[in-house]
Formats: structure tokens, C-alpha cells, sequence
């Protein structure tokens, strides 16, 4: 079952470190309240010689966030200059966690979807989230998926995101913008074209996005034939929004 990821693809615009530290504020500060598991972020990036904390300050500090961010913008050398493309940060729990999360972010808008994403792995655990040692109820797996996959979706205004995305039974030779899972976050726009609907549980979302959900079950096992089933519903739904981008690259 381990590692699970969670991934979502951004929308093709570059913003301003300012901005980025903003959705990378909130974002972190949702986590955070989310579950216990999302604490303790040790950043990647520079050792010696950023200007920023080894571990990341909750409640998040965007002076502190857009100086990490700065030092990880990403530059090209295009025609003799120097060009600005985009950012990459990552960071990971602490070793102390019962649980561990790597959080990654690759913002280079381009033609290729692949280089604008952003997602957690969960790793090196199993069962509950770890906030049962607090005086809250504790969350199940579920819950805390769906949490975190939510707060990608919002806080960073993803085209879709998914918990354990993937081609499920589509058959494509070419890679998929738009994959099936566990659980599927898909903003208003897209998922206005969606396909046949059946049999998939289905949830509106404040924002208007919706939220695809392949199981009720309190995990999701691929190698589940009624799972991997439901799936593929999920996938055959999001067929349409994949043949729209193949017929929008191929002109």
C-alpha cells in the first residue's frame, strides 16, 4: 500500500514569488490543521547557504516562504540569455514522524504538463494517522487523503489531482494529463465535459470543483478487482477531457 501519492498538475501561468508563498502559506497552514503528519517540514534546497530556517516555521512566515522560493527559481539559457522559468522546492517530516511526507512542487509553465505539478508521498507507515496521540478523534487513512488532496486542489487552484493516480484501464500509448485513482479532485471547468457519470460517487465541492471517489472503502487496493473496477469508471469518465487535449495538441 506504502508509499501513496498524491498529485495534482497546475494551470499554466507563472506567478510571483509573493504569490506562490501565499498559496505555499495556506496550503501548509491547511495541513497542518489538517493532521499532525503534516508538521515539522525540513526543507530541501541550499544547506549552508540559505537565508532561510532549516525547518519550515508554522505558522508559515511568506516573508520567510517567498526568500526559499526565490532561492529556488529555476533558469535557462535561451538564445545567449538568461531566463527565468519557473520554481522547484521540496521537503520532507521529520525522521521523528511515525509517518513520513515528502511535498514536492515543479512550476515551469510550458507546453508539457508534466513540468507544472505539485504532490505529497506518504511513506514508511501504516494504519491510522498519527493524531491519535492527541486528545482529538483520531482520522482514518481516508480522511486524511482526502484532506490533503482537497487542500492541493484549492490552495493551488489545480486542473485535477488525484490520490494514487494513474492509467487505469484507458490503454493509451501516451501518457494521461487526466488519470483515474482513489480519489479525484477536478476543477469546475474540466469536469463540465466529463463523460458517463454512473456508479461514481460524486461530491460538489465550496469551490465548485468535484471530487471523484473510486471507493468508500477505508483503503483502496488496486489489486481489488471491484476497486480496480471502479477505477476504471472513474477513467472512462475522464476519457473525453483526454481526447480534448490530444485533439488540442495535435492542430
Amino acid at each position: 500500500m506504502w508509499p501513496i501519492a498524491i498529485a495534482g498538475h497546475l494551470k499554466q501561468r507563472l506567478e510571483s514569488p509573493a504569490l506562490v508563498a501565499a498559496r505555499l502559506s495556506v496550503c501548509l497552514a491547511r495541513l497542518a490543521d489538517l493532521d499532525p503528519l503534516f508538521t515539522g517540514w525540513v526543507r530541501g534546497g541550499m544547506r549552508h547557504r540559505s537565508a532561510v530556517p532549516r525547518v519550515i516555521t508554522l505558522p508559515p512566515d511568506e516573508v520567510e516562504l517567498r526568500t526559499w522560493i526565490v532561492e529556488n527559481a529555476i533558469f535557462e539559457s535561451r538564445e545567449g540569455r538568461k531566463q527565468h522559468l519557473g520554481y522547484s522546492l521540496n521537503a520532507r517530516t521529520s525522521h521523528r514522524n511515525p509517518i513520513r511526507a515528502d511535498f514536492w512542487l515543479s512550476w515551469v509553465p510550458s507546453d508539457h504538463w508534466f513540468r507544472s505539478r505539485i504532490g505529497i508521498t506518504i511513506f514508511d507507515g501504516q494504519g491510522p494517522s498519527p493524531s491519535s496521540e492527541t486528545d482529538t478523534p483520531v482520522k482514518s487513512l481516508k480522511e486524511v487523503l482526502c484532506g490533503a488532496l482537497t487542500t492541493l486542489g484549492t490552495a493551488w487552484e489545480c486542473e485535477s489531482a488525484g490520490v494514487v493516480p494513474g492509467d487505469y484501464g484507458s490503454k493509451e500509448e501516451l501518457p494521461l494529463k487526466y488519470e483515474s485513482g482513489w480519489m479525484v479532485y477536478l476543477d469546475q471547468s474540466p469536469a463540465r465535459h466529463l463523460g458517463d457519470m454512473r456508479d461514481i460517487i460524486a461530491e460538489k465541492l465550496a469551490n465548485n470543483a468535484l471530487l471523484l471517489t473510486a471507493t468508500s472503502d477505508t483503503k483502496f487496493d488496486p489489486h481489488n478487482p471491484v476497486h480496480w473496477a471502479a477505477a476504471v469508471r472513474i477513467q472512462s469518465a475522464l476519457a473525453p477531457l483526454n481526447e480534448r487535449r490530444k485533439r488540442s495538441t495535435e492542430r
